[in-house]
């Protein structure tokens, strides 16, 4: 692995870049290559400082004249000699120490995977934008490479790639260089995307790209050459390819449109030197100017009837402006002339969208949606469209079958033109589950609900909407947990505790019986518990005689009525041996089917500095209809999405066992409690955590 990094006069970062190089877990071979040019601060005596301590890893490079952004950083890039490479600006850093562990590990599993990256928290230092994540969650349904090449979804402290043979040839004012390396780079092989947000990107006022949020008009202005080179330069990289020869060129005639909109003599002086360093990508840019104006395609498609391309291109252009009228009357035109398979899919599907538009009798259109789909039914989105109108109209079991239809249909890879690639990820599960819901799927409807929770691309708002929607069918899946699970309680069997549970029985002989059986038809993983310790607080002497005779695996341990909770946790910290100690707390009811005990040890597996993890987000005791937020979230193997916290769970939650002991700094023979829900989880470095729903209420709550 070659991590390489460019710095200039950025004495008051570089410190947090480096810790977090040096901070990275890895099982292979690394060098850090930081090239600086010709730093004027202290940036120099820094980057020498971690060279003599780390004398293994750091490879500096310290420039006497300044050479420039991309010159200084192609030459890095050219010194590099790991099979990967990193980059990471010198005012960036990472923040997970398993980044490059976990995009290592994705290349080496996926070889015709050329570029891996991940989300990246964007701050602003001087507080005038609200902290968010990059990319955007609505940009993350297309990681193809013409996406790419309309806009730059990678952050650049995000990327591992794979190294090219050579990067000397790449032309030196191609301006944003870090967009042209991923267009470069993905030109041999494909693009993905981790799901963790492992890096922290700074925008502050000496950033490079501040003008183009604070004054466009100047970035178009000292940039836009910049950018001109960028297309122009992607020209060799497509050459052969006439698809993305056009989609350059679109880029470009935005990019010459912006520096021609600079006011002023400067602003022309600058957009007749980019048409005069570039005039190849400027008659790319008026090639598909001249190609798409609607007067020049018509005339086109009349002088030339067989242009299928351009045909389609003139039915999408009435589409767009809402003349419906005409685009069925050129998409029709498209499907008559038969050929590409994709177009003519397309222009049929059209066809259809352009129906409903004009208010044709809805039979018409659905049979127009149809045959779409029939003739390329490896496409989705017309049965999602039939399932959506269905939907609306309150025909649920229609719009079911629709719906299930479609979300059984995978991302055709292959296709090219207009894919729709959230319905296929989970627009289309969407439609099933609210359908399910209210044909009484309810089982169904819920998992739905949860596969689609733990999406990481999935639109905040809608995120929440399905959260309320899965609470909605709680109360089913509360009546599904209840009944005795007779065959689980034969099977299980005491043992060497893997995993003990225990939990808090009171005078209500039935709470706790809820508890049981709901956890037990809940818990998928629950032959890993080996040991569960009831605390009796209060049990009549026939009732505990019932639970045991109901319940033979239980132990029992006996406590005052009056102990607050606390206590009774310390009573039960002496009942317990073994790592994970998972505790169900008193009348609580589970409703979500999961592997709990997989789950939680995964969290604190992969969290050394996690005492307690609750099953609940927030701790919550009662439906919040709510999940927790993607930026918020973490993962982990076999963990799924979990956040961490700050205060002790009250609720159900599992322990290490050894880390608790030492948050608190007492032993469990100890008079006072080994731990005060509720209370900050503060002590000896450590903290707590949580999954990301609520999946269990409290009995008082119901």
């Amino acid at each position: 692995m070659s991590v390489v990094t460019t710095t200039h006069n950025q004495e008051a970062y570089v410190h947090d870049a480096f810790d977090s190089f040096v901070a990275q877990q890895i099982d292979f071979p690394m060098e850090i290559i930081v090239a600086d040019d010709a730093s004027t601060d202290a940036t120099p005596a820094i980057i020498q400082e971690y060279a003599d301590r780390y004398p293994h890893l750091f490879r500096p490079i310290l420039r006497p004249k300044n050479l420039g952004l991309n010159r200084n950083l192609v030459d890095a890039l050219s010194r590099a000699r790991g099979t990967y490479i990193a980059l990471c600006e010198g005012d960036d850093y990472w923040i997970d120490p398993l980044k490059l562990s976990k995009q290592v590990a994705f290349l080496d599993r996926h070889p015709k995977t050329a570029v891996c990256f991940h989300p990246v928290r964007t701050i602003w230092e001087d507080g005038r934008v609200e902290d968010q994540d990059f990319p955007p969650v609505s940009w993350r349904d297309d990681l193809s490479l013409d996406a790419l090449i309309r806009r730059n979804f990678i952050q650049t402290n995000s990327a591992v790639y794979r190294r090219l043979p050579h990067y000397r040839d790449i032309p030196a004012d191609v301006m944003p260089l870090d967009h042209y390396l991923m267009v470069r780079h993905a030109f041999s092989g494909n693009i993905a995307m981790l799901p963790e947000t492992m890096a922290v990107y700074r925008r502050h006022s000496q950033g490079m790209w501040n003008n183009q949020v604070v004054n466009p008009l100047k970035f178009w202005l000292l940039r836009g050459g910049g950018h001109a080179a960028m297309y122009d330069a992607m020209i060799d990289l497509a050459a052969g390819d006439p698809a993305r020869e056009e989609l350059i060129g679109g880029m470009a005639d935005w990019v010459f449109s912006e520096i021609a909109n600079v006011p002023g003599p400067e602003g022309r002086a600058a957009f007749l030197d980019s048409i005069a360093q570039h005039p190849r990508c400027a008659m790319l840019a008026l090639q598909h100017r001249w190609a798409n104006d609607p007067d020049r395609l018509l005339a086109k498609v009349e002088s030339d009837p067989d242009d299928g391309p351009s045909v389609l291109r003139l039915a999408q252009h009435y589409f767009d402006r809402g003349d419906f009228s005409n685009a069925r009357k050129w998409y029709v035109r498209r499907v008559e002339m038969g050929g590409d398979d994709e177009e003519v899919y397309y222009a049929m599907y059209r066809i259809a969208e352009s129906m409903l538009n004009l208010g044709e009798p809805w039979p018409d259109v659905e049979d127009a949606y149809l045959r779409a789909w029939q003739f390329r039914p490896i496409r989705a989105e017309p049965l999602h469209a039939i399932a959506v109108r269905y939907r609306l109209e309150q025909r649920y079991k229609f719009a079911y079958l629709f719906a299930e239809r479609a979300a059984k249909i995978p991302l055709p890879e292959e296709d090219r033109i207009f894919v729709s690639a959230d319905i296929y990820g989970w627009r289309a599960t969407d439609e099933q589950a609210v359908c399910a819901s209210w044909i009484g799927r309810h089982a169904e409807a819920f998992t739905l609900c949860r596969r689609l929770l733990a999406r990481p691309d999935l639109p905040e708002p809608d995120r929440q909407r399905i959260a309320a929607n899965r609470d909605l069918l709680v109360p089913a899946m509360l009546e599904a947990a209840a009944p005795y699970p007779q065959a689980v309680v034969q099977s299980l069997a005491t043992g060497e505790p893997e995993v003990s549970v225990s939990l808090v029985a009171g005078p209500d002989r039935e709470a706790t019986e809820q508890t049981i059986n709901s956890f037990l038809n809940c818990c998928l993983d629950v032959s890993r518990v080996g040991r569960f310790v009831v605390l009796d607080t209060g049990l009549s002497t026939a009732d505990r005689a019932k639970l045991r005779k109901r319940y033979g695996f239980l132990t029992f341990a006996r406590r005052r009525p009056s102990d607050k909770r606390a206590a009774q946790l310390a009573v039960l910290r002496a009942q317990i041996d073994g790592r994970f100690w998972l505790h169900l707390g008193a009348g609580w009811r589970f409703f979500a089917p999961e592997n709990f005990i997989t789950r939680l040890t995964a969290v604190l597996d992969a969290e050394p500095q996690v005492f307690q993890v609750g099953i609940n987000f927030d701790d919550a005791a009662k439906l919040t209809g709510t999940s927790a937020a993607e930026r918020a979230v973490r993962r982990a193997p076999d963990a799924g999405r979990y956040l961490l916290t700050e205060a002790m769970a009250s609720g159900p939650a599992m322990f290490d066992t050894e880390r608790l002991d030492r948050a608190v700094g007492v032993r469990s023979s100890d008079p006072d409690p080994p731990a005060q829900p509720g209370r900050p989880a503060a002590g000896a470095g450590l903290r707590t955590a949580s999954l990301d729903e609520v999946l269990c209420i409290s009995g008082l709550c119901l």
